[in-house]
C-alpha cells in the first residue's frame, strides 16, 4: 500500500440524502427466514463534515484505476493552510490486504445469505434480502455527514449486493476487494468483503479520478497465508450486475448471472463444472421467482454479513506515525489536530498532534 502526500479539499456532493429502505421483503417460496430484528442506534444527523479535512482515497496516479490499491492521502488544515508535504510512506501492504488486518469488530447480526446447489443443472446460487445492509449503509452516512447523488448512490449499492453475493458462494478464507472504473460517468467505485469477518464496506469516488480512456474492473482476492491475486477486464454498461457478470465471463473462465426478485431482493447463479448451460441461459426473472417449484435445491450453508470496516483512530496513527517521526511540521503545520477521511467506508477520524505524540512514544517503548 502506498500512502502518497498530496494537497487537496473534500469535494461536498448537494444532493438531498436518498430515502432509506427501512422495511425488509419476504423471501418468497424459498422459506428464507430474516434475522432477528436488531435495535439501530440513532444516526448522528446533525453532523456535518467541514470544509477542511485529511482524506485517504484509494487511487493511485489521481484516481487512475490501473493502482486501486494506492491510498491517496490529502491533507487539509482546519485553519491557515499547511505547508506542501513532499513525504511518501510506503507499505508492503494494499488495501487489500488491510482487511485482513484491522483489529476485529465486535460480532454482530446482519443479512443472511443462503447458498443452494440445483440438482441436475450443477449450478450455485446465492440469495439475499438486502434492506438491513442498506439501513446501515445510510446510517453510515448520516452519522459522518455525507451523502452520495442518487444516481452514484444506486451504482454503490448494486456493486455492494453483487459483491456479497460472489463473497457467499467463495470459500470461507477468502477477501475480495472491487475497483470499478467508469468514464461516463468519470467515479470509482471501491467495494470489499472479507467472508472470515462476515463484513462489506464501499466507497465512491469522483474527485481526481484520471480519464484512463477505458471502463476497467479490477478484482483482488487475498486469501489466508496467500499472497494476493489481481484480475482486471474491461466492461461495457453502468449496472454493476452486468459488469460483474462480464467479469465471471472473461476472467473466472466460468459464467454467472444476476435477478431482480424484488427492489432489494437480488440472487446470483453460478455455473458449476458440468452445468446445463442450455437451461442456464434461458434464465430470467420471471424463472428464478418459481425456482423453487421447478427445480430441486439443496441448501449449502447460511452466512452472514453486515455493513462494517473496522477502520479506527489506531489504525490511522499507525498510518501518520512514519509520517510523523520524519516530517512532523508539514504533517501538520502549524495545527493541532486534522481530519482523515476512511477510503473504505468515508467514516471520519479527528487526529490530535498531542495524541499522535503519545502514540509514537508509547510505541518507541513497546
Amino acid at each position: 500500500m502506498c500512502v502518497t502526500m498530496i494537497s487537496g479539499t473534500r469535494h461536498e456532493t448537494k444532493s438531498a440524502a436518498p430515502s432509506v429502505p427501512m422495511s425488509a421483503g419476504s423471501m418468497g417460496g424459498w422459506a428464507f427466514r430474516s434475522p432477528p430484528a436488531r435495535p439501530i442506534a440513532t444516526a448522528r444527523q446533525n453532523q456535518t463534515a467541514k470544509p477542511r479535512e485529511t482524506i485517504l482515497r484509494p487511487f493511485g496516479r489521481r484516481g487512475s484505476a490501473s493502482r486501486p490499491g494506492c491510498f491517496v492521502l490529502s491533507l487539509v488544515s482546519f485553519g491557515k493552510s499547511a505547508p506542501p508535504v513532499k513525504t511518501e510512506a510506503k507499505s508492503e501492504t494494499h488495501a487489500l490486504d488491510c482487511a485482513m488486518e484491522i483489529e476485529e469488530p465486535e460480532a454482530a447480526e446482519g443479512l443472511q445469505v443462503r447458498t443452494y446447489f440445483v440438482r441436475g443443472r450443477n449450478a450455485l446460487v446465492a440469495r439475499a434480502e438486502f434492506a438491513e445492509l442498506y439501513v446501515d449503509y445510510y446510517l453510515h452516512q448520516g452519522q459522518y455527514g455525507y451523502h452520495h447523488a442518487p444516481e452514484h448512490d444506486g451504482m454503490l449499492k448494486e456493486a455492494l449486493a453483487a459483491l456479497t453475493l460472489h463473497c457467499a458462494s467463495r470459500p470461507w478464507n477468502e477477501a475480495w476487494a472491487w475497483t470499478i472504473h467508469f468514464r461516463k460517468p468519470l467515479l470509482n467505485l471501491f467495494v470489499t468483503g472479507d467472508n472470515r469477518r462476515g463484513i462489506i464496506v464501499g466507497q465512491i469516488f469522483t474527485e481526481n479520478v484520471k480519464d484512463d480512456g477505458r471502463n476497467v474492473f479490477c478484482a483482488d482476492v487475498v486469501r489466508e497465508r496467500q499472497d494476493s491475486r489481481r484480475s482486471s477486464v474491461e466492461f461495457a454498461g453502468t449496472e454493476a450486475f452486468g459488469i460483474v457478470e462480464q467479469f465471471y465471463a472473461q476472467s473466472e473462465q466460468r459464467p454467472a448471472r444476476y435477478f431482480r426478485r424484488g427492489p432489494e431482493d437480488f440472487v446470483m447463479v453460478s455455473a458449476q463444472p458440468g452445468c446445463e448451460m442450455e437451461w442456464f441461459h434461458a434464465l430470467n426473472d420471471e424463472k428464478m421467482g418459481g425456482l423453487e417449484e421447478t427445480e430441486t435445491l439443496s441448501l449449502l450453508e447460511e452466512r452472514t454479513y453486515r455493513w462494517g470496516c473496522g477502520c479506527s483512530q489506531e489504525r490511522m496513527f499507525s498510518l501518520l506515525a512514519p509520517i510523523m517521526r520524519t516530517d512532523p511540521a508539514g504533517l501538520f503545520g502549524e495545527e493541532t489536530s486534522l481530519r482523515i477521511s476512511c477510503p473504505r467506508c468515508g467514516a471520519l477520524h479527528v487526529v490530535t498532534r498531542e495524541a499522535l505524540e503519545a502514540y509514537i512514544a508509547e510505541a518507541s517503548r513497546a
